[in-house]
């Protein structure tokens, strides 16, 4: 395994691979992380910023395949968080029920 690249700044109009938000160990016990995937030259880089607590939002993940800027991934995320998405929408069911039962027609 190859070790990836750290960088210590992006830019927000800078194209990005991938955003994560996330919940981590660090040296003083557990905080929320800001990762960044950019290219440099032909090479991945990890931008990592602590961006404070552990929080009880949802970790994000935002794949960008180099097509959303920085800027945009961040507005992306803070959206997220504003209004987390509903996981059953996502897997595309209305409702369920106590019993199992699906509320799809």
């Amino acid at each position: 395994m190859a070790l990836v690249q750290a960088t210590t700044y992006v830019s927000g109009d800078e194209k990005a691979i991938a955003f994560y938000e996330m919940n981590l160990k660090s040296p003083t016990g557990r905080r929320r992380y800001e990762i960044i995937w950019v290219v440099r030259g032909d090479e991945a880089c990890e931008y990592r910023q602590d961006i404070g607590p552990v929080t009880n939002v949802d970790q994000i993940n935002i794949p960008s395949h180099m097509e959303h800027t920085v800027s945009e991934l961040r507005e992306m995320a803070s959206k997220l968080k504003l209004r987390p998405m509903d996981k059953l929408d996502l897997v595309g069911l209305d409702k369920i029920y106590e019993d199992g039962e699906t509320g799809t027609a």
